[in-house]
């Protein structure tokens, strides 16, 4: 039976930020989603920092090439295998227990905005991004 949440996080280069961003979504106990990494060839130590993380949830590609931003945005949905699908930043996060509100609320009959938190580079602020509503 497949996952009814794809959460898809293409990276390149986040090794400061991929680890909160991958531990913000695995938070939840839930086994009704897959968290999909693809890595579009990082010269950093992202690849290293993800395969820290064992989870059966996450799924992690190295891409054999770099693919570039829209490509890699691509090679996430081609890969992924839920009913509903949701693109995270490799540099954002999400607050505890957003993933238990998306999978209790999922309906056909929506579209959903979800608010999220990125970091300011420059200063290492937490700002919100996105709709709040």
């Amino acid at each position: 039976m497949p996952p009814k949440l794809s959460i898809l996080i293409p990276s390149y280069n986040d090794e400061d930020y991929i680890e909160n961003c991958i531990n913000s979504v695995l938070e939840s106990k839930k086994a009704e989603f897959e968290v999909i990494v693809c890595d579009d060839c990082s010269g950093d130590r992202s690849i290293e920092i993800i395969e820290k993380l064992k989870d059966p949830r996450l799924k992690v590609i190295k891409n054999k090439e770099r693919l570039g931003s829209v490509g890699n945005w691509l090679k996430c949905l081609e890969i992924s295998n839920g009913n509903w699908s949701m693109f995270l930043g490799s540099d954002d996060f999400l607050e505890p227990g957003t993933i238990d509100v998306i999978l209790n609320n999922l309906s056909h009959e929506a579209v959903y905005t979800i608010p999220m938190k990125a970091f300011d580079d420059s200063t290492n602020e937490i700002i919100g991004i996105q709709c709040t509503s």
